[in-house]
């Protein structure tokens, strides 16, 4: 396992099904390096829009991420262990006597290349308390913004691109579900 601080360099572990592109979350609590689009050659450098916010009831909330784009928010991010053990990656972020914990995964299962190869990334958030925890990603379905949508379903939403065809290596949908959305 290797552990680093949100402090260090920028470190990331890549997650995805077996060729199936891949994202990677780093040690500043960002998803970067994205190839998801046949994109092996030029990445997508940084996920515009990925945070995990916290909101505990009654305290102050804050990001479990380091170095926002929008510095006036830097008041609100938090220092980070991050702890990479493929196909697992935890974060660790306390503020305020509240712990946060992500642990994001690859969906491999030993002996199962086929179920081993779902385009897909599982993320849990702990906190301990009550309180909500927000989870953002952006749609990046389709190479043109032009098109892109939301569809609410139940526990979650579909990203979609009603302009993007079947040459376009952005097309496809992401889903995003939760236990309790």
């Amino acid at each position: 396992m290797v552990v680093f601080t949100s402090d260090e360099k920028p470190i990331s572990l890549p997650l995805g099904g077996i060729g199936a592109g891949k994202v990677e979350i780093s040690n500043k609590g960002k998803l970067v390096n994205l190839t998801i689009a046949n994109n092996w050659t030029k990445p997508i450098r940084e996920m515009p829009g990925f945070h995990i916010f916290v909101k505990p009831n009654n305290r102050e909330p804050f990001f479990l991420q380091r170095e926002l784009i929008f510095l006036e928010l830097n008041k609100l991010s938090t220092r980070l262990r991050y702890e990479g053990l493929y196909p697992f990656v935890r974060i660790k972020g306390s503020k305020d006597g509240i712990d946060a914990e992500v642990e994001a995964f690859s969906p491999i299962i030993p002996s199962d290349l086929l179920n081993s190869s779902l385009p897909a990334v599982g993320f849990t958030v702990k906190i301990n308390v009550e309180g909500l925890i927000v989870i953002s990603i952006s749609n990046i379905c389709g190479m043109s913004k032009i098109g892109r949508y939301n569809e609410k379903i139940e526990k979650g939403i579909i990203m979609k691109n009603s302009k993007a065809n079947e040459y376009d290596p952005f097309n496809g949908d992401i889903t995003l579900i939760s236990d309790s959305p």
